[in-house]
């Protein structure tokens, strides 16, 4: 859910921004999975933490952290979002998608939502938001 409001927030200060005739631009990143060391966050909880919760909390078992950690770590580098995110900056572009994947799943979601239809997972499912 904040992922969608931070998009909704993204494009109310856009029209505010240009409404104030501000200089300032705004873009937001809809990024795919990235390589990087979230699925090591465990390392920077705090020793009480890791007492009352030894199985790892939110991360759960170690199966499930090492499906997490290949996806991941199969995603992009953070230096070429980091390019990509320049890049769109630089050309004045809103939506920042880093994987193309992306485009065809929020197409696809639109159609939908016009046809009122039930929501569907997006074809090719987490693959789509791989390299």
């Amino acid at each position: 859910m904040t992922k969608h409001g931070v998009v909704t927030l993204s494009e109310t200060l856009a029209f505010d921004l240009e409404a104030a005739g501000s200089k300032v631009g705004v873009s937001v990143l809809c990024p795919g999975f990235v390589d990087t060391q979230i699925w090591d966050s465990e390392r920077n909880r705090d020793e009480s933490t890791m007492q009352a919760d030894p199985a790892g909390g939110a991360e759960g078992t170690e199966q499930t952290k090492a499906l997490m950690k290949a996806v991941l770590m199969a995603g992009l580098p953070p230096a070429e979002v980091a390019g990509l995110v320049v890049d769109a900056i630089r050309g004045d572009r809103f939506y920042i998608f880093t994987h193309e994947g992306t485009k065809t799943a929020v197409r696809d979601r639109m159609r939908g939502i016009l046809e009122s239809d039930r929501p569907v997972p997006p074809e090719g499912g987490a693959a789509i938001f791989m390299k």
